[in-house]
């Protein structure tokens, strides 16, 4: 049973449940495809290896940060598929994961097929069956976490203990609402299905929703609920009455049962699919959507209906012993338009000049409602070329989007004039054809038909523009992230190269050209990467980008040096927790990087990852009016000034983190001297920071130094010369060798000749 969920990104995420060898156990895996599915990442683990266990059914849903957070559970056959359940999340889209850890907490230890989903809130919802059916134990649970890590102690939805098939479902809506349906023993051969819902923690007695059509003693089983827009609750479940019927006489032989009643039982033998709503609280008694003599099962519906106007649903139908299908349908929810259709918006554009010539660049039609699908037929699309002819092309129909996609089979020519004729014949769901020359009726003639005309672009002989971004992973600093984006499409992914190393790209948003992989750093030093890519008239265009990297280490610290020489960071021993990989990159004015993704009009430097404190020296100063001085980005994109020191044209500041730097000049100067209140305060010494301005109207030798209550000094940030202007300082409440100080009030000074200026800080516990 495979899970799948797609993020804002339009990237899949999907688990399933596999054995790695054929003797093995089973195991839960997950990959990721950044290209709609056309490729995919390799397969991961998730689950902890066991010799015993299976790790069966597991189910996925995305955060509000678009992380993939997996459940499943644990099976022992020998033991009626003894086990837990389990949950594991992963804090960077699917990369890497957490240790995973069980969230079921009970003395059955029999659990089955977990759900999940989440609020806008962020918590997390799960659910799923525990214990036997046999014994009377078989229920219905719930379980919520805040932050993936801490859970309640799950809570019991259920009260009969005979849960039929152990399936339960669940959706959250858009009130942070957790709506559960499962398959319960009503009474002795007599399954319903039983709601409940979550609202402020409090779980709301279980109520019978759906049983058998028939009217009588049935078989309602395996819920599957939805929601849509609208805020409409979904249910769609499989009714089989005969074969309840035939448990009860099996539970309750003595039970009298007259011969028509048993006729009708038999009859109805066949498993049917009904789908019920509900809307304020209000279930309306559930519909066939299928009734004839295939036995139709395991009804699936997606946990969110996208768009407002249908639901989508999906059934197995068993047609023989070897022969089962999976069937899909599309219920509207809208009314039939009673004008004929029209077409509202066209690409390329009637008469445009310029158009691509190239067959990956499809043609569309918009219309002002929904058409008939059948009716869009090759001749009804009519596509011709003035030097082509007649050309053949691949039709396709956004439903949600109205829209008509056409893709021909071959390149136009260039220069070439092209006509598209969209007949008449094309209908709405009324049955009414185009209303091509707008008078509002379907004539049914020639003229209603939408013709509209373009001409293709001189032929291509300009090379692609590309332009190369890096990005380090924020923890895992060996990993570098390649991103290359173009300016037109190119015929196939750009070849990626960092020295002699080949870099795999793939398509990250084809609507922008974006192309991204990944690169492992083995060692440091300076690094030239190329991109080389290929447009669809077969002009090759390339782009190189120099980076540095350095290994630093924790007992020596070390030294990274920018490509162009101008800019060093300097990080002590000491200053790391553990070895780490450091990279910088000159960003030029323009780049189409994403550390310059705000549009820097001046030459910037980016260094990762941001974690790292250091000092950084800028050589060849930038010339011109005004007192030069290091500024960082800050988060919000505002340029902060940071304490810089001139020798000669020689910068120099230290930062407590990474990020974008660069030297500016600091045109207006303070007038007075000037120490600001630190923010926040109080902090938490090691766990947060603490920041403050000094204010300086001209270049002094300064010392800013942080004192105890009994005036012994702790810790000093600076002291030496510093430029005229205002310097943010950024304190992380440790001492200079890196320890943690103890909570309470401290005094952090400045002082420079007949200058004075003190004020308090508090440090929380």
């Amino acid at each position: 049973m495979p899970s799948v969920a797609v993020d804002s990104l339009q990237r899949l995420h999907v688990c399933w449940h596999a054995k790695a060898t054929a003797n093995s156990t089973y195991g839960i895996y997950y990959s990721r495809s950044d290209d709609g599915g056309s490729t995919w990442s390799r397969a991961q683990r998730i689950s902890p290896a066991a010799a015993d266990h299976d790790q069966l059914y597991s189910a996925i849903a995305l955060d509000r940060q678009q992380n993939p957070h997996i459940v499943w559970n644990s099976a022992l056959y020998s033991d009626y598929y003894e086990g837990d359940v389990y949950h594991a999340w992963s804090q960077d889209q699917g990369t890497t994961w957490q240790p995973s850890s069980q969230i079921s907490q009970s003395a059955f230890h029999h659990c089955f097929v977990p759900t999940i989903d989440f609020d806008s809130k962020g918590r997390c919802h799960v659910t799923y069956s525990d214990g036997r059916f046999d014994d009377q134990s078989l229920n219905a649970y719930y379980a919520y976490s805040d932050d993936g890590i801490t859970w309640n102690v799950p809570v019991r939805i259920s009260s009969s203990g005979v849960l039929y098939d152990g399936m339960v479902a669940m959706v959250v809506d858009a009130a942070d609402q957790v709506h559960i349906a499962y398959a319960d023993n009503y009474t002795p051969g007599d399954i319903r299905i039983m709601y409940t819902n979550v609202r402020s923690n409090e779980v709301a007695p279980p109520q019978a929703i759906a049983a058998s059509n028939l009217g009588i003693e049935g078989h309602a089983f395996h819920p599957s609920l939805s929601r849509d827009e609208r805020g409409v609750i979904y249910l769609l479940y499989c009714d089989a009455p005969a074969a309840a019927g035939l448990d009860k006489l099996n539970r309750a032989r003595d039970e009298d049962i007259d011969a028509f009643r048993w006729n009708r039982l038999l009859l109805a033998g066949a498993g049917d699919i009904y789908l019920s709503l509900s809307r304020n609280d209000v279930w309306l008694p559930g519909a066939n959507v299928t009734s004839d003599a295939v036995d139709s099962q395991n009804p699936e519906m997606p946990s969110r209906q996208t768009g407002s106007d249908a639901v989508h649903l999906l059934w197995m139908n068993v047609e023989s012993t070897t022969a089962h299908v999976v069937r899909y349908a599309r219920l509207n929810t809208r009314s039939v338009a009673s004008a004929p259709p029209r077409v509202v918006h066209l690409s390329p554009q009637a008469d445009a000049v310029g158009a691509p010539y190239f067959s990956v660049h499809r043609l569309f039609a918009d219309f002002d409602q929904r058409i008939v699908s059948d009716s869009l037929i090759p001749e009804n699309v009519i596509l011709r070329g003035e030097k082509s002819g007649a050309l053949s092309a691949v039709l396709s129909y956004l439903e949600d989007q109205k829209r008509l996609l056409i893709s021909p089979m071959s390149d136009f020519q260039p220069e070439e004039k092209v006509t598209v004729r969209l007949r008449n014949h094309i209908t709405n769901e009324a049955g009414l054809g185009l209303d091509g020359n707008g008078n509002g009726v379907d004539d049914g003639s020639p003229e209603d038909d939408v013709v509209w005309r373009f001409t293709t672009q001189a032929r291509d002989t300009i090379a692609p523009s590309l332009a190369i971004g890096l990005l380090q992973h924020p923890v895992l600093s060996r990993y570098l992230s390649v991103y290359v984006k173009s300016r037109e499409r190119l015929a196939s992914a750009p070849v990626v190269q960092i020295g002699e190393e080949m870099i795999a790209m793939s398509l990250l948003n084809s609507e922008t050209f974006l192309y991204k992989g990944d690169y492992r750093l083995s060692s440091g030093g300076m690094m030239q990467l190329s991109a080389t890519g290929t447009d669809l008239a077969g002009n090759e265009g390339r782009s190189d980008r120099g980076f540095a990297a350095a290994l630093l280490t924790v007992a020596q610290g070390g030294v990274l040096h920018s490509p162009d020489g101008r800019v060093q960071l300097y990080v002590s021993a000491g200053a790391l927790s553990e070895d780490a990989f450091a990279s910088m990159v000159r960003i030029e004015p323009g780049d189409l990087t994403h550390s310059n993704s705000r549009g820097e009009s001046e030459c910037c430097y980016a260094i990762w990852p941001e974690q790292l404190n250091g000092k950084l020296v800028f050589t060849q100063a930038t010339a011109g009016s005004g007192t030069p001085v290091i500024q960082r980005r800050d988060a919000d994109g505002r340029w902060v000034n940071l304490a810089t020191v001139q020798e000669g044209d020689r910068l120099s500041a230290s930062t407590p983190r990474m990020g974008v730097f660069r030297v500016t000049a600091s045109e207006q100067l303070p007038e007075h001297y000037q120490l600001s209140q630190n923010y926040p305060n109080p902090f938490s010494a090691g766990k947060s920071e603490t920041s403050f301005q000094v204010q300086l109207p001209q270049r002094q030798v300064v010392e800013i130094a942080i004192y105890n209550l009994l005036g012994e000094k702790v810790h000093t940030l600076l002291r030496g010369a510093l430029n005229p202007g205002v310097h943010r300082f950024t304190w992380n409440g440790r001492n200079a060798s890196g320890a943690r100080l103890a909570a309470g009030l401290y005094f952090y000074r400045f002082s420079s000749g007949n200058y004075l200026l003190t004020k308090k800080m508090v440090i929380l516990p």
